[in-house]
């Protein structure tokens, strides 16, 4: 019934969505708005991951690893080259639990990344996954950020934790951004990862935004 809806909505809407893309201008609001109305809370592979996120057991770090991957894919959607999205990326000697390759074309859409991707210089995303009973620490932070100055893929990288960030992780990651203006780890936690999809039921630029303030919060936070 979900999907039959969502259908009907979508060819609604065609016509509108083509037109915008077509030119050479795109409104940023007019494709949250058209997001909206083809999304509107209908996607049964983001609340299946909603639902599978809690189930995974803490210490599970492959199950966890792997539903926080497809999470991601799903949440920044047309952003990522999704055929090109890997997990365990061979970086000088050890394995990076995920890349997620930019998908330039698309950036016009979103007026966060076009920003973001000036100043981090980003060919993909690269990111960390921990699924401890403890916050990640100031090794996890390092451990990412040395992928991210091997790999050179671009200065932004993704590192989650089930279960939140030491005090001193958080004040690493501010003074890696403030030293380095091109890089940037956001750190997410279990309920950023959540929000996140919740978000992306309704539209992408939702995502883009809640991850803005993500930014500023961790500039912000001491």
């Amino acid at each position: 019934m979900c999907e039959e809806r969502g259908k009907l909505r979508l060819n609604k809407v065609l016509g509108a969505k083509l037109l915008a893309e077509s030119g050479h201008y795109f409104d940023p609001e007019v494709a949250d708005y058209i997001d909206s109305i083809i999304l509107g809370g209908c996607n049964p592979r983001a609340q299946r991951l909603l639902t599978e996120l809690d189930m995974i057991p803490v210490g599970d770090g492959p199950a966890y690893e792997d539903a926080t991957f497809a999470s991601l894919k799903e949440c920044l959607g047309e952003i990522v080259d999704q055929e090109r999205a890997r997990q365990h990326v061979y970086v000088e000697g050890s394995y990076c639990d995920f890349e997620l390759p930019w998908c330039w074309s698309r950036l016009y859409r979103h007026p966060y990344w076009v920003p973001l991707w000036e100043k981090c210089r980003i060919r993909s995303i690269l990111g960390e996954v921990k699924n401890t009973s403890g916050p990640a620490t100031t090794a996890d932070v390092g451990q990412l950020k040395q992928y991210l100055d091997a790999a050179r893929t671009g200065g932004f990288g993704l590192l989650i934790s089930r279960n939140g960030f030491s005090k001193n992780a958080r004040k690493l990651l501010r003074s890696h951004t403030l030293a380095s203006p091109q890089l940037l780890i956001l750190p997410l936690e279990h309920s950023d990862l959540k929000i996140l999809l919740e978000k992306s039921l309704q539209s992408a630029r939702q995502v883009a935004d809640y991850l803005c303030g993500k930014e500023i919060e961790l500039l912000q936070r001491a």
